[in-house]
């Protein structure tokens, strides 16, 4: 079991605590949003292994450029001119945390019916240990893919 500096360490490169992060702020803006790929499939009893989170969200201009705002360039990076761009195009692009070299994939909702209803159709997770909701994956029912069949699926 880690103690000390190596259970510091350990929870510095853990991805909970960019998802919580993230979906703090997420909650605080008002951007409807959901876990997809590996962590989804997780929750549901489906574990799969990656080196990224994958989240869908739907904000508006404004919202984005809040949590672009809200993101520490110490601690994150982030290029803005991509992210307006995946907004733009409804595509994704990527939040890296600096220190744990973990990404976020941020796929922006698609425009569409089945989009739409795939998000409001998101069950949430247990609470973490966060004053946030842990975070929304799809619902059990719903085919869990990567962020890339999200952003790609016709």
């Amino acid at each position: 079991m880690a103690t000390g500096a190596v259970a510091r360490a350990v929870t510095a490169i853990a991805p909970g605590g960019l998802l919580r992060t993230i979906v703090g702020i997420l909650d605080t803006i008002g951007v409807p949003h959901m876990v997809v790929g590996s962590f989804a499939s997780s929750v549901h009893g489906e574990p799969r292994t990656t080196r990224d989170l994958d989240l869908v969200i739907d904000p508006t201009r404004e919202q984005l450029d809040q949590l672009l705002a809200a993101l520490d360039p110490d601690q994150y990076y982030v290029d803005a001119d991509v992210a307006r761009d995946a907004l733009r195009r409804r595509s994704m692009f990527n939040v890296i945390e600096i220190e744990s070299a973990w990404k976020l994939d941020l796929v922006i909702l698609k425009a569409r019916a089945f989009s739409i209803e795939e998000l409001g159709r998101r069950t949430y997770a247990p609470r973490a240990r966060s004053r946030h909701r842990a975070a929304t994956a799809l619902s059990r029912d719903e085919p869990v893919g990567s962020a890339r069949d999200h952003e790609y699926a016709e």
